[in-house]
Formats: C-alpha cells, structure tokens, sequence
C-alpha cells in the first residue's frame, strides 16, 4: 500500500509540474530564477516517481529522502505564495501530494522492517 501511495502521489506531482513548466514556459523564461527553480521541482517530483519505481532502492531511504524533500519544497513553495496571497487548489495540491508520498514511504520503510 504505501508504494503504491507514494507512485500515485509522486506520478500527480510531476505531471502537475510538468504542466506548469509547459504552460507558462514563455512567462518563466523572462524570470530565470524562476524558470530554473520550475525545471529543479519538476525533477525533484520526477526523481521521486522513478525511485518509488525502482526496485534497487530495497530499504527505502532514496525515496523516503526525496519525499522528504519534496514535502518541504512544496510547503516553501506554499508559503511564498501565501506571502503573495496567491493560495488556491493549485498552490495547495502538491503540499497534500507530497505528504501522501512521504507517508506512503514511511509506511513502506515500517512494513520492510517488519518482514
């Protein structure tokens, strides 16, 4: 259950970045701080969706760690749009996404050590 959490939640957080990328590519390339911290989310959600595929990463800790980290880049990225007051569905989505995938990989973790 908790790959399959963790696959789910990682596979909606890198289309949605992904599709942010693709939509707004002209408006990011005039911002390339932007742009680039766009590019660096969108493989971040990526490296987690291909590590809670792959089968090497046997005790979990290259995606428990990744997820980890993309909990915590999606809930900086909240605030800052907090700070904007641009909070809406879209802002909100990939905090709830990354939370899921970093339980869905904890829960992974507690199952390997239980076997």
């Amino acid at each position: 259950m908790g790959r399959t959490l963790v696959r789910a939640a990682a596979l909606y957080g890198t289309i949605d970045a992904a599709q942010f990328l693709a939509t707004r590519y002209q408006d990011l390339r005039k911002n390339p701080g932007r742009f680039y911290g766009t590019m660096a989310y969108t493989a971040l959600w990526g490296g987690l969706l291909a590590s809670s595929l792959c089968r090497k990463d046997k005790s979990g800790n290259l995606t428990r760690s990744l997820a980890l980290t993309t909990t915590l880049a999606s809930g900086a990225l909240l605030a800052a749009h907090a700070k904007q007051h641009l909070v809406s569905a879209r802002t909100v989505g990939p905090v709830v996404a990354a939370g899921a995938a970093l339980l869905g990989a904890c829960v992974s973790a507690r199952t390997l050590d239980e076997e």
